[in-house]
């Protein structure tokens, strides 16, 4: 049975390091998937492939590319060609309407131009409640394949990616992997936990209720070299998500006190409140120091040319 116009969504996360190398291209083939919709499915669907080096201490950037799967399978095949990589570790991941299709870790070289070829697989789905320690629903709270990467706020759900919870605290994410992978359940505002599970292909594991803690961190932030033309806006940039999350404006304080915030890596941004070039700083929150000052220097911050 064929589906028309079959919408193919491709979402590749790339970590690229420092390197004036050649650089390689993949080429996706995911018209596999079309074909195995064609024969299981009787609607328009969508198909992500991720895309992602290995080492989660380097910058991460998005590239992706929309467009039409027709049906009838092989006879309409469709490639996705990435920009142009550096030479380093890669997997593809592919996901689609419940079916999943994982690489192994290959190494693109300088120049390259590879070919890879996705096969479906029946993919693996997690179920959880999420509330807080009362027992009280968390909506928009976060079930995610845990690839070293937290959520950007307001989450948003991703096929074999990211699911978000309902007004119950029920999330359900598919696509899956089969094998043994991590977890990472989360709301704004509370502790993130991590859990590794094993999953078999085509089955369903029930996690039951996941009761997460209030966040305990607290974050106070110093801006400094205020230009008086300028408002400013501040959030949290997380690695991979795309645009700053929370983001809130400053108003005219110096001083800027966050509370509940998760104990782990953050990213501070501060940019011109209409957009434009913005001052960053890196830091870490643990259980061993849950309070953390930084200092933000706004001098380089400049508002987008009109």
């Amino acid at each position: 049975m064929s589906v028309e116009d079959i919408l193919a969504r491709v979402i590749i996360e790339i970590v690229i390091p420092a390197s004036k190398n050649l650089k390689g291209v993949l080429k996706i083939d995911v018209s596999a998937f079309a074909g195995a919709l064609d024969r299981n499915s009787s609607g328009p669907v969508n198909a992500t492939a991720h895309v992602r080096v290995r080492n989660e201490k380097l910058a991460v950037h998005f590239f992706s590319q929309a467009g039409p799967l027709h049906g009838d399978g092989p006879k309409h095949a469709y490639v996705v060609t990435t920009q142009q990589l550096p030479e380093g570790d890669y997997q593809v991941i592919v996901t689609s309407e419940g079916m999943t299709w994982t690489s192994g870790i290959f190494k693109l070289a300088g120049g390259e131009e590879r070919l890879v070829v996705a096969a479906p697989q029946a993919g693996a789905t997690v179920q959880c409640t999420i509330t807080d320690a009362t027992g009280l629903a968390l909506p928009g709270a976060v079930l995610r394949l845990w690839e070293g990467i937290y959520p950007a706020w307001p989450a948003r759900a991703v096929e074999g990616q990211t699911a978000l919870a309902d007004e119950s605290g029920d999330a359900e994410l598919s696509g899956l992997p089969a094998g043994s992978i991590d977890l990472l359940i989360e709301q704004e505002g509370f502790e993130p936990q991590i859990r590794r599970v094993e999953l078999l292909a085509g089955k369903r594991l029930q996690l039951g209720r996941v009761a997460l803690s209030p966040a305990t961190g607290v974050l106070l932030i110093k801006l400094k070299n205020r230009k008086p033309d300028l408002s400013y806006k501040l959030g949290f940039w997380m690695r991979g998500e795309g645009a700053p999350s929370a983001v809130k404006p400053v108003g005219d304080a110096d001083e800027i006190r966050l509370e509940r915030v998760a104990l782990h890596r953050h990213w501070i941004v501060v940019l011109p409140e209409g957009g434009g070039k913005g001052a960053t700083a890196y830091v870490e929150l643990s259980e061993q120091a849950p309070f953390a000052e930084v200092e933000i220097d706004l001098s380089t911050v400049a508002p987008r040319p009109r």
